[in-house]
């Protein structure tokens, strides 16, 4: 499984992360195995008597003497501030708060990235009974911030999904942009959108290996892209990350995945493009979620900041 090599790849890190949920039960316990592990200096941000009753309350012995501010101010917007002053690398939050109040925080407080205007996420996606994909994962996106992506938006999103699969996941980057038709089987704007955006993605990065318009089936299923292409290229058949065509859509999407497909594991969402590292969790991750996604962005942080 790909987190357990990265589990390998963050152990001893000790990057600091700012958790302004510190007193949720999820958080707690997934920092405390994270600090078994030694991947993290976490800083927990917020009430602290509530923060240590809850500690004790779990026996989490691993957390017993973790940093604690004790502020009765807005958390997560102190977490950025922190952040943007450099003290601590990567904040973790959404398990509270709404993915609308993360998204306008980091907007408005973090900001973007050099070169490129569009904030998305995407989820790792872990189909256990599934062969396709890379090795039973997907990445799909985006599936938290961008409601109706324009064409512009909707390349951008592509070209951000594949540098986090090739940076945190060392994977070869096969993208299929989504849509209810394959290679003109229909007609609409909305598929004109799909098209559009493909090519604009090719134009910003010519090595990439994109394809759209492409079905879901046509994208994953190889003997079905067989029968709906004249050329199945690089991707079709073989795509390990979805570009969806609206947040409906993929928001939609991950959770059946989830939910439906036995065993299934879904981490995220984790931002891209933001000036910083910074990650909204779903409101309904488990444990488990939340320390996986602890690891992606823990990751991120190695890849992607010197402090």
């Amino acid at each position: 499984m790909i987190m357990k090599k990265l589990i390998s790849e963050v152990k001893g890190a000790k990057c600091r992360i700012g958790f302004p949920e510190a007193e949720d039960e999820r958080i707690l316990k997934a920092v405390n195995k994270a600090l078994k592990n030694e991947m993290i200096i976490p800083v927990f941000i917020g009430k602290k008597d509530k923060i240590i009753e809850k500690i004790n309350e779990l026996n989490l012995k691993e957390l017993k003497n973790v940093e604690i501010i004790n502020i009765d101010e807005d958390k997560l917007q102190y977490a950025c501030k922190l952040l943007n002053e450099n003290k601590i690398q990567g904040i973790i939050a959404g398990a509270v708060y709404t993915s609308k109040k993360v998204l306008i925080d980091t907007i408005k407080l973090i900001g973007t990235e050099e070169g490129n205007n569009t904030i998305s996420s995407f989820f790792l996606m872990y189909i256990p009974e599934w062969e396709g994909g890379e090795n039973s994962h997907l990445i799909l996106a985006d599936c938290a911030v961008n409601i109706n992506p324009s064409e512009d938006r909707l390349a951008d999103i592509a070209i951000s999904t594949a540098k986090s699969a090739k940076k945190l996941f060392n994977w070869d980057p096969r993208i299929a942009m989504l849509s209810f038709s394959t290679k003109g089987s229909a007609s609409h704007e909305m598929i004109d959108k799909i098209r559009n955006a493909t090519e604009l993605a090719k134009g910003k990065v010519p090595d990439l290996k994109i394809d759209g318009e492409i079905q879901a089936d046509s994208a994953l299923k190889l003997e079905t892209a067989k029968r709906k292409m004249t050329d199945v290229g690089e991707v079709a058949g073989k795509a390990n990350i979805l570009i969806f065509p609206d947040l409906n859509s993929a928001n939609i999407s991950h959770k059946l995945i989830e939910i439906l497909s036995k065993g299934a594991e879904a981490y995220g969402p984790i931002l891209q493009g933001t000036r910083k590292p910074i990650s909204d969790l779903s409101r309904g991750a488990t444990e488990e979620d939340i320390y996986g996604t602890i690891t992606i962005v823990c990751k991120k942080i190695l890849s992607e900041e010197k402090i």
